[in-house]
């Protein structure tokens, strides 16, 4: 079954968040929540719903219900991805101006930061259980891994199409068995590993029919296991089950669904959205 879009029927201004079919997402006493360049959307515990945007310098969090709750400021303006500590609920934010992770706080305090050398343009960015952390850089083909307190580990991966390999990785997300799952996104498919780094899978091609991908960005998991990608140049969302079989697809039946970015995925099957084109922010349900 197709998934259903949830945004308001009427045209909002961009950069809005909608969700639900009442226009409450991002609004305020003083007005709405107005994003200039959303790069990057995690849900928390509760189904709070944090986006960084780069534009403003800022990470703003939001309610399971859509309501703007608050607003902190992060001190760069190359965040490029965001995620929620499973462990802590902490905010996780990777940047390139620095080569940094940086962990704050819902409210906003900074509690820890670690700069690397061994990574050098990184997008997605994913804690596991055990607190390890993992960044996937999309200059240097591979993701890096490093212990809680930033100490590195090991990169996974180097440029190439074999298994294992990658070329232009942007997102990362992680499995129910504490692997993690990767958008290979030049390479037009998806590669999901165990919790040590070694290779499990690898799913998709360059395409348009179901279970195949045109530039694959955003990706996460859902509460059975089920992945959920960003086709981006297809204008569309993808389920797939942890073998890459097609499970749904969220179509571009309306035209709303624009070149969709980076994701974020509920446990009760909704799914958030940054739309590259309006840099909107959206939420479907896929089951």
């Amino acid at each position: 079954m197709r998934g259903a879009l949830m945004r308001n029927s009427d045209v909002e201004p961009y950069g809005t968040v909608h969700v639900g079919f009442q226009n409450v997402s991002g609004t305020t006493e003083t007005g709405q929540v107005q994003f200039k360049n959303p790069v990057a959307i995690a849900v928390g515990k509760e189904a709070t719903l944090f986006v960084v945007d780069q534009g403003t310098k800022t990470v703003h969090m939001f309610s399971a219900e859509g309501k703007a709750v608050s607003t902190f400021s992060i001190p760069t303006a190359w965040a490029r991805g965001v995620a929620v500590s499973p462990t802590s609920g902490n905010i996780l934010i990777v940047e390139n101006e620095n080569q940094s992770v940086m962990t704050f706080t819902p409210s906003g305090e900074l509690v820890h930061s670690f700069h690397s050398d061994h990574f050098s343009s990184c997008y997605g960015i994913a804690e596991a259980n055990d607190g390890r952390i993992l960044a996937v850089d999309y200059s240097e083909h591979c993701v890096a891994m490093f212990e809680s307190d930033g100490t590195f580990i090991r990169s996974i991966g180097k440029r190439g199409d074999g298994e294992g390999e990658f070329y232009r990785p942007f997102f990362i997300a992680m499995t129910k068995s504490d692997g993690f799952v990767v958008s290979d996104s030049y390479n037009h498919r998806l590669q999901t590993f165990n919790k040590d780094g070694h290779f499990e899978r690898a799913f998709g091609q360059r395409g348009e029919t179901n279970a195949d991908f045109e530039l694959p960005l955003g990706v996460g998991v859902g509460g059975r296991g089920e992945i959920v990608v960003a086709d981006r140049d297809n204008h569309r969302l993808q389920v797939v089950d942890t073998n890459g079989s097609h499970v749904t697809t969220i179509a571009n039946d309306d035209g709303r669904l624009d070149s969709p970015a980076n994701i974020a995925v509920t446990y009760d099957g909704h799914v958030y959205v940054i739309n590259g084109k309006d840099k909107s922010v959206d939420k479907f349900k896929y089951n």
